[in-house]
């Protein structure tokens, strides 16, 4: 997971792509509340937002 993410650098170079802010921001918004959401489970002081609903 850690290469695949390194490997969106490779993306930066704009010898070989082209891009705009708001296309980085939707790129890297989903990846950082993903990111969040674990780090969260590792917080014992905040409740976890995953439910189970049977």
């Amino acid at each position: 997971m850690i290469r695949e993410i390194s490997l969106l650098g490779n993306l930066a170079s704009q010898k070989n792509y082209s891009y705009s802010e708001e296309e980085v921001e939707r790129l890297f918004k989903p990846i950082f509340q993903e990111l969040d959401k674990v780090r969260a489970l590792f917080d014992t002081g905040s409740k976890s937002t995953r439910k189970v609903n049977f």
